[in-house]
């Protein structure tokens, strides 16, 4: 299958090459090891190895063909994620996990004698700075129409997040976005208007009452950045509006956050510092100790990807301030401070130094009802340390290592939170 996937987008690119020469066609790659640690990811380091320690090194291979004529632009992107060696599945060489995919599949057209570009397929995607929507892993199913305004632009975007039997849309997750970005000379400030429609309840989270009921919300997002003095700002302010029936009574959604980034260059070493606040469910359950099944709707709801957002260890391996992966900073306060140092022209080294609180009291450990401890603010500290080996002009060896000091919002029923820490190292070709 995989020789099969190759020699198909060979043969695709020699035709195109041939017969469409109006059309520039290119083909390049990515071939990633992935070599991975972590310790303790239970918080518990009295259990068995099996249930708290991940060691094991992946392969990830990526092959895009890229297509740009005078009005059009193409790109079909194949890949087969990352791939564990030697597992039971892959000895044989069996179809499973990690065989080859479209990650990207999509055409962008600027129309004849009119200034308006058409993007759509399956594509890469995310808005403003990526706290509110970023699905840049595998992408999503999309339509965008932009429409430039001398130096600023409009834009809108139609997003399948989710596309359930074909034949109905009664279990479908829809985001509309409007979009509107204004240049200022060094400053770009871009407004969002999103609706959110989830007629499954799966990003809505909720048990509702009929098969009809409607989960709906509304997001207003402002994004500003840009150069102010010395430093490089990103700025996101997002809130939410919206509802969903439940069991137990109609969830109105009021979620809001708030990320501030800022990196200013010393030197040789670049200053980095983040503050980031996001509203978290203060429900009865939630300040009882556990996770809630019928939500206040006061936690910030984000559609994020599978990425490291931030920190290694935190949020990215370990379930977060609302009891749930990757998912940026619902329930989360956390301020940082870091830098990263160019030591030679191949290699700089760095470290970020992370506080992080439950803007919502809370105890991860009661997710699942089980174990939990008493419900606290305090979610630990992570220390991140990182270095990038830029070994030629296309190959990197990139490592970090992370711990995660948990506090008592990670605690169990028997006090126990012991530290996590792991390591994570990238080595990439691109060609």
């Amino acid at each position: 299958m995989k020789k099969f996937l190759v020699i198909a987008v060979a043969l695709a690119t020699v035709c195109l090459s041939t017969v469409a020469f109006a059309l520039d066609v290119t083909v390049n790659g990515e071939a990633d090891v992935r070599s991975r640690w972590f310790q303790d990811m239970g918080l518990n380091n009295s259990q068995a190895v099996t249930t708290e320690n991940d060691a094991y090194t992946q392969t990830r291979y990526l092959l895009d063909v890229n297509v740009k004529g005078d009005n059009v632009k193409g790109k079909l992107s194949i890949w087969n994620d990352h791939t564990t060696w030697n597992t039971a599945s892959k000895q044989d060489s069996a179809i499973g996990v990690g065989s080859p995919s479209i990650r990207e599949g999509w055409i962008d057209l600027t129309l004849p004698d009119m200034p308006v570009s058409i993007k759509a397929g399956h594509m890469l995607a995310q808005i403003g700075n990526g706290w509110f929507v970023r699905r840049n892993y595998g992408g999503v199913d999309a339509w965008m129409v932009t429409i430039p305004m001398g130096k600023n632009a409009i834009a809108l975007m139609d997003a399948k997040l989710n596309e359930g039997t074909t034949t109905i849309a009664t279990d479908d997750i829809d985001l509309y976005s409007g979009i509107g970005i204004f240049n200022m000379g060094d400053i770009t400030v871009t407004g969002v208007l999103s609706y959110l429609y989830d007629r499954t309840g799966v990003i809505l989270a909720n048990v509702r009452t009929a098969a009809n009921s409607q989960a709906n919300l509304m997001n207003l997002g402002i994004h500003v950045n840009g150069k102010v003095g010395p430093a490089n700002l990103k700025v996101e302010l997002d809130g939410q509006n919206g509802s969903s029936d439940a069991v137990g009574g109609r969830v109105q959604y009021d979620g809001y956050q708030a990320v501030l980034q800022a990196a200013v260059p010393v030197g040789a070493v670049t200053i980095n510092a983040t503050a980031a606040y996001g509203s978290g469910d203060n429900s009865t359950s939630v300040r009882g100790g556990g996770i809630s099944t019928n939500p206040s709707g006061d936690a910030y709801v984000n559609m994020l990807d599978v990425t490291q957002h931030y920190t290694l260890i935190y949020e990215y391996r370990l379930a977060g301030a609302d009891g749930n992966l990757h998912n940026g900073f619902v329930n989360t306060t956390a301020l940082a401070i870091g830098a990263m140092a160019k030591v030679s022209k191949s290699v700089e080294i760095g470290a970020d130094a992370w506080w992080l609180s439950a803007t919502q009291p809370i105890n991860v450990a009661a997710a699942g009802g089980t174990n939990g401890g008493t419900a606290g603010h305090d979610l630990g500290y992570e220390i991140d340390a990182k270095l990038n080996w830029t070994i030629t002009p296309n190959v990197s060896w990139n490592w970090q290592v992370g711990y995660f000091q948990p506090g008592n919002a990670y605690q169990s029923a028997t006090g126990v939170a012991d530290v996590a820490y792991g390591t994570q190292g990238v080595l990439s070709l691109k060609f």
